[in-house]
C-alpha cells in the first residue's frame, strides 16, 4: 500500500544505501535470506522502488550490498556492481557511483570503487576494486582497469585498453 511504500522509502534514505535491490530481493528478506527488521512495504519489490528513486537498473543487473548511487544513473543488462574482491564479503567495502553514470551491458565494477559523475562504460568493461575515478570519465568496451588506480577528471580510455594496478 502507499503508506508502506512511503515508510520504506524513508527508511532506505535514512540508511544511505541502495543494496537492498541486490538480486531483486524481497523487501522483507536480506541477501542472505534471513528475516530482518525492515518496514513492511505492503508487498512492494524494493528494487522497483530504488530504480524509481535513484537509478534505472535493468532487472538482469546484480547490485551487491553497500552501493551508493548518484541520481540519474542507468544500469544495463547483465551489469554487476559491488562485486566483492577475493576473500571479501558482499558489502564489506562501499562502492560509490556518481550522478548520471551510464553502465552498459556486461560491465563489472568491483567493490570499493569511488566513481565520479558522468561516468560512461562501454560494453564488457571490468573495473577491479578500490579505484578512484574522476568526473566525466569514459572507459571503452572491453577495457580492464585493475585495482588501486586513480583516474583523473575528463579521461577517455578507448576500447580494449588495459590499465595495470597502482
Amino acid at each position: 500500500d502507499a503508506a508502506g511504500r512511503v515508510a520504506l522509502l524513508a527508511w532506505l534514505r535514512a540508511e544511505g544505501s541502495t543494496w537492498r535491490c541486490w538480486r531483486r530481493v524481497n523487501a522483507h528478506c536480506n541477501p542472505a535470506g534471513r528475516r530482518s527488521a525492515w518496514p513492511d512495504p505492503g508487498g512492494t519489490d524494493v528494487s522497483v522502488l530504488l530504480r524509481e528513486e535513484a537509478a534505472s537498473i535493468h532487472p538482469g543487473a546484480i547490485v551487491y550490498p553497500n552501493v551508493r548511487w548518484g541520481s540519474g544513473c542507468r544500469v544495463g543488462a547483465f551489469v554487476i556492481v559491488g562485486e566483492p574482491c577475493a576473500n571479501g564479503e558482499p558489502g564489506e567495502l562501499v562502492t560509490e557511483i556518481g550522478d548520471g553514470a551510464n553502465l552498459r551491458s556486461h560491465t563489472v565494477i568491483y567493490s570499493g570503487n569511488r566513481i565520479g559523475a558522468g561516468f560512461n562504460s562501454g560494453h564488457g568493461v571490468l573495473v577491479r576494486e578500490c579505484n578512484q575515478i574522476g568526473h566525466s570519465v569514459s572507459i571503452g568496451s572491453g577495457s580492464v582497469l585493475e585495482h588501486h588506480v586513480t583516474v583523473g577528471d575528463r579521461v577517455r580510455l578507448h576500447s580494449n585498453t588495459f590499465v595495470p594496478e597502482y
